[in-house]
């Protein structure tokens, strides 16, 4: 893995153990290129502002490259997301590694065809909904077998005062079965 930032220290922190003291070392911050290039269109000026949102930063140029001021793979998914829900353009993740700032994003963007941007809508509320054929498969192989323990569901009870067993196994006995 490459780091996102590196920095330059005097001497590494160390606890008495002779091990890193992370809590010792200075805080990295995140800095955009040193010379700020400011967004020229609506496009460049949208993915500078999703750029800055995913990554945390104020202000971002259209040279910054997103994996340079603290971009990564898991943020490069959300900024695909971003950009289709903000411009209707699809961009695979694998583009994000080639064009990796604004303006190269921005140009990409631009040359493609626009969509209207669909979300996955929300289910609507039921009292019960159609079981998928996972489960209906899980569902089958559990009554094939009712003695298997493949698909049990563990779980803790925290009991207080006098616990009678018996009792307790009578209260549960409808579990089992069901």
């Amino acid at each position: 893995m490459i780091p996102a930032y590196m920095m330059q220290i005097e001497s590494i922190p160390v606890t008495r153990n002779g091990k890193l003291d992370r809590r010792a070392l200075p805080e990295i911050e995140a800095k955009a290129s040193d010379e700020y290039a400011a967004p020229r269109s609506k496009t460049e000026e949208i993915i500078c502002g999703i750029f800055a949102e995913i990554l945390n930063i104020e202000k971002v140029g259209i040279h910054d490259n997103f994996f340079e001021i603290g971009g990564h793979s898991l943020r490069a998914t959300r900024l695909v997301n971003a950009i289709e829900e903000k411009t209707g353009v699809k961009i695979a993740l694998r583009e994000i590694f080639v064009y990796s700032n604004p303006e190269e994003l921005a140009n990409e963007v631009d040359s493609r065809e626009s969509e209207i941007y669909e979300s996955i809508p929300k289910a609507e509320k039921k009292e019960y909904y159609p079981m998928s054929s996972v489960q209906k498969r899980t569902y089958l192989i559990q009554e094939l077998e009712p003695e298997s323990t493949a698909y049990n569901m563990p779980y803790v009870m925290k009991m207080t005062g006098e616990v009678d067993p018996e009792q307790y196994a009578l209260c549960h006995e409808d579990d089992r079965r069901s």
